[in-house]
């Protein structure tokens, strides 16, 4: 169990490529996962892969895939009435503008990124 978001700003927790966080208020992670799976290139599914670090999201994205930038993986969770998801592996390429808006019904969402050349929302 991570405490809130200060993982972030560890070292260790930044993935190859930087890291992408959505933020919004007043939504369940859970369904924030699931809008952000939408604007991929191909529509995801997401699944739950357990309570992992960002070194072992990594080395389960490595495992899977051979590389990390080759999968997709998505840490979420809530902190009082935020929620928050974390996009690890090959992001860059493959969240956009596709599919339906994750603000859509007026929802606030603040996108923050680190590392070049990341997409905005």
């Amino acid at each position: 169990m991570t405490d809130g978001t200060a993982w972030l700003a560890e070292p260790q927790s930044i993935a190859y490529g930087g890291y992408s966080a959505v933020i919004a208020p007043d939504l369940e992670s859970e369904s924030l996962a699931r809008r952000i799976s939408e604007t991929a290139r191909v529509p995801y599914r997401p699944r739950p892969i357990g309570e992992l670090t960002g070194r072992q999201v990594q080395d389960l994205l490595e495992g899977l895939y051979g590389e990390v930038r080759e999968g997709i993986a998505l840490h979420h969770g809530e902190l009082d009435e935020w929620s928050y998801v974390i996009k690890y592996g090959g992001w860059q390429g493959e969240f956009g503008s596709a599919g339906r808006p994750v603000d859509r019904g007026g929802l606030q969402v603040f996108h923050l990124s680190f590392g070049a050349g990341c997409p905005v929302f």
